[in-house]
């Protein structure tokens, strides 16, 4: 067993003054919950462009393989970022969470983790507050995790992935049958 704060950095989002307001001449990106999918992924195309106040904050930056986990709200949940972005910055809605040797643990598979059954319970009894409930950064370190090796994070990633597929194409076969009962529904 593993504290997340031994195997990975973990900082707050970064915190904004104001409303946040899209700029399209801004030169940084900004990600804030409604730019992550129900699949808990990032969705790239949705980040707020703005001009980041005070100018660069460049340990803030969201950088490839960082993971953002939602410490706001009922929910808690990870998402890996996959990709490269532009100059961008997490809200402060997100912990940052950046594993430090990514010998040893990779960073899809510590969301996937953080994103399962006994996670997510040990996150849901940290929460604190009673109109928006928060999970403190200090907790967030706390949280004790199961490890296997790297070579092993790989297989369960491969097969969380086909979990994923066979669900969308599961997902799909069902709207097609919708579609041909509608259609028999109609000839008929």
């Amino acid at each position: 067993m593993f504290t997340l704060g031994s195997i990975a950095y973990v900082q707050s989002g970064y915190a904004f003054r104001t409303k946040i307001v899209d700029d399209p001449s801004g030169d940084h990106c900004v990600i804030q919950g409604k730019d992550i999918r129900a699949d808990r992924s990032l969705d790239p195309g949705r980040l707020t462009h703005i001009r980041l106040p005070g100018g660069r904050a460049t340990d803030k930056f969201v950088r490839k393989d960082d993971i953002l986990l939602m410490t706001r709200g009922d929910f808690p949940y990870a998402t890996h970022v996959g990709i490269d972005l532009p100059p961008t910055v997490a809200q402060n809605s997100f912990c940052q969470i950046r594993v430090r040797n990514p010998g040893q643990a990779s960073a899809e598979f510590l969301a996937m983790l953080l994103n399962q059954q006994s996670a997510q319970r040990q996150l849901r009894q940290m929460r604190k507050g009673t109109s928006i409930p928060h999970i403190k950064l200090a907790d967030i370190r706390t949280l004790r995790l199961s490890l296997p090796p790297l070579k092993q994070q790989h297989l369960l990633l491969e097969l969380h992935a086909a979990i994923k597929r066979e669900r969308a194409m599961s997902q799909r076969l069902t709207e097609l049958r919708q579609q041909q009962l509608d259609q028999l529904l109609q000839s008929a």
